[in-house]
């Protein structure tokens, strides 16, 4: 029996609160988290326990949107108690779901399967089929991560069936993409095209523009690896214009980066190098890192087909130090949510040590320590192999740390040759002994290797003896002894497997789950420092066509690291150099014991520019408005561009709050002054919210949020003015 507060007028505005959250927090999860606590606290007054459940169900999703897994999780499972506690079905299919999307998050496939099993069989026992479609397509996504091709369309397909039978139109269209994206990744291509044309007319029949693009695009890599390229090129076209249409920026650049590969193929340099350029530009405006270091390596590639080895040589480090800070950020972050796996793992194992006294818990949570110590000792074997170039070097550090690890009779790292179809075994160590490689050709039907590589699978033999004929006809024996346990792991870059690198031991069932999954942590960063081994040579090749062109190789660098620390649009600090001079600041304020202001600004009425006269036209107004920013201000403070209409500003040594009123005042005066934009005049305010420090917080992410919240008061009431940050 669900319990209701004695006001129906009043649990029904809990409910609208909470609906509120719920529809706002994927775009804004901070404003979805504002709105929930207060659903919460109004809850908990009235002892509204299914407004309380939903409360904390959607704080928990708001915590997943920011990467705040701990706490998201923490909060999930008590909302799961408490819809559990009240029998509301309903509550806690949606919090199995949320479960599972964290674990999702988290890399932790197993426990994401788990629980959206659970919320399909409550939706399935309860006969909802929107539960249904929402969970089948979850665990299709699931099984498709693990690798499991089959079960996940299985699932997709079930999904789709339960979608038809009650005409959900739009879950329909979305489903189709994720199956005509598996048949194409099967090459099952007359299956991927036929679902694929089906989720289009469903697109236009909704005007599911996002869906539309998205499908125009994979029909168009479908005909492509079909080598038709002229209905590949209709079909990026049509993504083109439909992106353009609707301001769909990701849509847009995959189209540009798939028309440039058409041209490529038809050898038109020309044509496929200013597609490629227009991607260039489009990828910085919208900061898709990691697009820019392919889009860089094609230019590359196609300067040195013209023989302009120069503009070849710049775009090719450019491609290099891009790639190279896209794979240290997501290194950096599986690292992260390792860690924090374990972090959440051992508070719960703790937990339940203290509550149960149980040694086989005791077992597993000393487990979870060596396992951190692995962790950790990986993490230092990464970066020394990183910040080599030598692969010879690379891999007598590899056999080094690892044979310190497990039992290795033999180590190898092998290159991809994709042009030469080859594997290419630089070195490989035997009984502690470097040797000289050796290559295998592609066509191999006796290398373990040529089998990991061609299925992307990772290999383990307890008992190479006995498991061999699984993978290979006969083995081979040209090089070193014949090995009982042997593992295979292919080394991947974005999906790309560059390498694999495999362990060997002359004894049998030697090799543990532990071990495989220490092997393909340090994967990630063996395929890093593979990727940088080869750039390096490549670079090292071109420098020898342009030496003398150093000095404006230098400049070059100037420039973008320039780039790198401003905004593209108004040259004025970006994200990162924000970040860095703020800390100067707060670090000034406590030394001389002043007093700092942060501003916080939002442009009302912005987006009517934007729709009126468009986004260039939009884009001359947020210059102008920089610019009368920075006349405003004086040299020792700053102001910077968080993206889109928000600005941020520092004003260093205020005096007092009443002199930061006065600056505020000044700058809402001066934006509401009528713009002139091509013969067009315009007008536009601002919503300011002001944080001081350090009286409204020392930390660079609290101050930030504190401003933001105190905007958000101003934006929601009546917009063009501006307040200070309220604690409370």
């Amino acid at each position: 029996m669900i319990e209701m507060p004695e006001t129906l007028e009043e649990s029904t505005e809990i409910d609208s609160l909470n609906l509120e959250a719920w529809n706002c927090m994927i775009e804004n999860p901070r404003r979805g988290l504002v709105i929930s606590k207060k659903a919460y606290r109004a809850s908990e007054k009235l002892g509204y326990k299914l407004g309380i459940a939903n409360s904390i169900l959607n704080q928990g999703w708001c915590y997943n949107f920011l990467a705040k897994y701990e706490k998201s999780l923490s909060l999930l499972e008590e909302a799961l108690f408490l819809f559990q506690e009240i029998n509301h079905y309903l509550g806690a299919t949606k919090a199995f779901n949320a479960l599972g999307s964290v674990y999702f998050n988290l890399g932790r496939f197993e426990q994401a399967l788990e629980y959206y099993t659970k919320s399909l069989e409550l939706g399935e026992k309860y006969d909802n089929f929107e539960r249904q479609i929402a969970a089948l397509n979850n665990i299709g996504e699931v099984l498709w991560e693990l690798k499991d091709q089959k079960q996940a369309l299985s699932c997709f397909n079930r999904a789709l069936v339960t979608a038809e039978k009650y005409n959900q139109m739009e879950k329909i269209g979305n489903i189709l993409v994720n199956i005509g994206q598996g048949y194409k990744t099967l090459e099952k291509y007359d299956e991927a095209i036929k679902s694929l044309e089906r989720a289009l007319e469903i697109g236009d029949n909704l005007k599911d523009y996002i869906n539309q693009v998205k499908c125009f695009n994979l029909l168009g890599t479908v005909y492509l690896e079909q080598n038709n390229l002229e209905k590949a090129e209709d079909c990026h076209n049509r993504a083109l214009k439909v992106s353009r249409d609707t301001g769909n920026k990701l849509g847009e650049l995959e189209a540009l980066m798939s028309l440039a590969r058409i041209h490529r193929e038809r050898r038109d340099w020309v044509t496929a190098l200013s597609l490629n350029k227009q991607a260039h530009r489009l990828g910085k405006n919208i900061q898709a890192k990691g697009y820019i270091y392919k889009i860089c390596f094609e230019i590359s590639s196609l300067y040195e087909e013209i023989g302009k080895y120069k503009l070849s040589l710049n775009y090719l480090k450019q491609s290099y130090y891009s790639e190279k800070e896209v794979k240290n950020e997501e290194t950096n972050k599986r690292i992260q949510r390792i860690t924090l796996q374990y972090e959440i793992d051992k508070s719960k194992q703790e937990a339940e040590i203290y509550r149960l006294k149980n040694v086989e818990l005791k077992k597993k949570s000393e487990e979870l320590e060596e396992s951190y110590r692995i962790l950790k000792i990986i993490d230092k074997i990464g970066k020394e192999i990183t910040s080599s170039l030598d692969i010879r070097i690379i891999t007598e550090t590899v056999y080094k740390n690892v044979n310190s690890l497990m039992d290795v009779s033999v180590l190898a790292i092998a290159k991809i040759e994709y042009e030469a179809r080859i594997l290419d075994y630089r070195y490989y160590i035997e009984e502690g002994k470097i040797n000289p490689g050796f290559t295998i050709p592609w066509d191999s039907q006796n290398s373990f290797g040529v089998y990991s590589f061609k299925n992307k699978t990772i290999l383990m033999l307890q008992d190479a003896e006995k498991e061999y004929l699984k993978y290979i006809k006969k083995r081979s024996h040209s090089y070193g002894r014949e090995a009982g346990s042997i593992i295979y792991l292919p080394l991947e870059i974005k999906g790309e497997i560059i390498g694999l690198l495999t362990v060997q031991s002359y004894k049998k069932n030697v090799y543990t789950q532990l071990q495989l999954e220490m092997l393909k942590a340090l994967g990630s960063y063996i395929a890093i420092a593979l990727e940088n081994y080869t750039i390096h040579n490549k670079v090292n090749c071109l420098n020898e066509i342009i030496r003398k062109e150093k000095l404006e190789l230098e400049t070059a660098y100037e420039r973008i690291a320039y780039m790198a620390n401003h905004d593209n649009l108004t040259s004025l600090p970006n994200r990162r150099l924000f970040y860095e001079l703020f800390t100067k600041s707060i670090e000034q304020s406590k030394r001389l014991q002043s007093l700092g202001a942060l501003l916080f600004i939002d442009l009302d009425d912005f987006k009517p520019i934007n729709d009126s006269f468009g986004h260039d036209f939009g884009d001359e107004v947020l210059k102008v408005v920089s610019q009368r920013l920075v006349t405003l201000l004086r040299a020792a403070d700053t102001v910077a561009r968080m993206g889109g209409d928000e600005f941020l500003i520092i004003l260093n040594d205020v005096k007092n709050q009443d002199n930061t009123e006065r600056v505020v005042i000044k700058i809402l005066e001066t934006l509401r002054q009528p713009m002139k934009i091509r013969n067009t005049s315009c007008s536009l305010g601002a919503s300011v919210g002001i944080a001081l420090f350090p009286l409204d917080g020392i930390n660079i992410d609290t101050l930030i949020k504190n401003a933001d919240l105190a905007m958000y008061r101003v934006k929601n009431g009546k917009k063009n003015d501006y307040e200070f940050y309220k604690a409370g």
